[in-house]
């Protein structure tokens, strides 16, 4: 089957335009928010009483907010409604999310569910914590209702897209397999590495076949792959790289005459992390053993090399009871053993090689608020996500040296209201703009954040908190 004909039928299908009411916009200020990256309904079979939302993404690498309006367009004294649920659970924009690379499914107001029939739809998207440069002039009551009436919050926005759902009758449950729930994997987790078992949804018809088609995103769409050929009730995945990923499931036909290459589909989002490193045990090389005779009747000099280590100098080598020494100059341990069975000498298994198990720490000074010195031990792991993440970039931390690439400690900073974690690129991006906003004015962009100095962090009193494993630091240029 071509799917990718076959899926931007289908989606092209699903999303026809429409125009969510025939005024034209109030030019206003432009936003580095311009466009959206990818807009779907995240399943294709919408029945009454039941609810849809859109899954989206956009080209900007800050935090933005959605919201979601809806029209019934068969009733002409339907209103405007937005039914996106803000961080309290009620009707408005989205709480802050990722806006690029990181699609998101748009959160309902609890209990919104569809009437049968044709809904107008439309998704707002601004920068997050902005009021948005664009107006249709829509005002929503405490219900998120536009009453016309030009009471209540006016809604703004940065971009919109439009489209429609269309709520079938009930009878349709008897003919398609639903798929209204979250996707069913065998592991709540996912590894870069690490194979994984879709077993479809909680809601499904007995005896469920489907296909899984993913990609990961930042990649051309033509890098999506289906993952099995024929229809199966279980589907097999090991995702090779970290990074997120769109999954599609296809659900195969149900009804025999239906004209179509699937029963309907669902879309999620999935978050890979990077495997654990895994840490090589340093053993003896075999083959770089030598051995003469030893100093002594009774001793034998022997000379090797060990293999599974980038740094020999750490380890001790041992046979029996008796330790070997190291020699920088060659990178060999040597020395005269109590043996003459050359047999035992020989063999790799004959030796002990222990390696140091702990990365060493290493101090850093970090300056709070009163200017007094702090000092925290830091392991390498975490010296490497703070400096990769701009704080020293920043002077807000005195220069570390980095020598490991592990990044399994949780470093957060808290600036101007807004909490990042510093592990995620796109959250070292938003911090970045975040830190050049402050400095240049609202109309910096990331680029702008490579002229930041350290006067301009004195001149505005800039301040962050810093969160290593849980431990918090108030930090401020003195």
């Amino acid at each position: 089957m071509n799917f990718k004909k076959t899926l931007g039928l289908v989606l092209t299908a699903a999303l026809v335009s429409s125009s969510l009411v025939a005024v034209k916009p109030v030019k206003a200020a432009t936003s580095a928010l311009t466009g959206f990256n990818y807009f779907y309904a995240q399943r294709s079979l919408l029945v009454e009483n039941e609810a849809d939302t859109y899954v989206v993404d956009t080209n900007y690498s800050g935090k933005v907010q959605y919201e979601l309006w809806v029209k019934k367009a068969s009733d002409p004294s339907a209103k405007w409604q937005v039914v996106s649920a803000d961080a309290n659970g009620k009707a408005g924009y989205t709480e802050a999310v990722d806006g690029q690379n990181s699609p998101y499914a748009i959160k309902l107001v609890s209990g919104f569910t569809f009437d049968k029939g044709k809904y107008y739809t439309a998704v707002y998207a601004k920068v997050a914590g902005t009021a948005g440069v664009k107006t249709y002039g829509h005002f929503i009551d405490a219900n998120g209702v536009d009453t016309d009436s030009k009471s209540g919050t006016e809604q703004k926005y940065d971009i919109v897209k439009s489209g429609y759902f269309n709520a079938m009758s009930t009878d349709y449950k008897q003919k398609y397999n639903e798929m209204l729930d979250d996707f069913l994997f065998d592991k709540s987790s996912f590894v870069a590495g690490q194979k994984v078992t879709f077993k479809g949804f909680a809601s499904q018809k007995s005896g469920a076949k489907y296909k899984l088609v993913v990609r990961k995103f930042g990649t051309a769409a033509s890098s999506q792959a289906v993952l099995n050929s024929t229809f199966a009730s279980t589907v097999d995945w090991t995702p090779t790289e970290a990074g997120t990923y769109q999954v599609i499931a296809w659900s195969e036909p149900t009804n025999a005459g239906k004209n179509a290459a699937r029963d309907g589909w669902r879309i999620d989002t999935i978050t890979v992390t990077p495997a654990a490193p895994v840490q090589q045990q340093p053993k003896v090389d075999e083959t770089s053993i030598t051995t003469k005779a030893g100093m002594i009747l009774g001793q034998t000099f022997v000379q090797l090399k060990l293999t599974g280590t980038d740094d020999p100098s750490k380890c001790t080598v041992s046979f029996g009871n008796q330790s070997l020494k190291y020699d920088a100059e060659s990178g060999t341990f040597y020395g005269n053993l109590n043996s003459v069975d050359l047999v035992a000498l020989k063999k790799a298994a004959s030796y002990t090689v222990v390696a140091p198990t702990t990365p060493s720490q290493t101090s850093s000074s970090i300056h709070d608020t009163t200017g007094s010195a702090l000092t925290v031990t830091l392991s390498p792991s975490a010296e490497k996500v703070l400096v990769s993440a701009v704080l020293n970039k920043s002077h807000i931390l005195s220069t570390l040296s980095v020598d490991t690439n592990d990044l399994s400690v949780s470093v957060k900073v808290t600036f101007n209201g807004t909490t990042y974690d510093l592990t995620s690129a796109s959250d070292v991006n938003a911090f970045k703009l975040a830190i050049a906003k402050a400095v240049k004015g609202a109309n910096a962009t990331i680029d702008d954040y490579a002229t930041v100095t350290l006067g301009d962090f004195k001149a505005n009193n800039l301040t962050a908190t810093l969160d290593v494993n849980g431990i918090q630091y108030n930090l401020a240029v003195k």
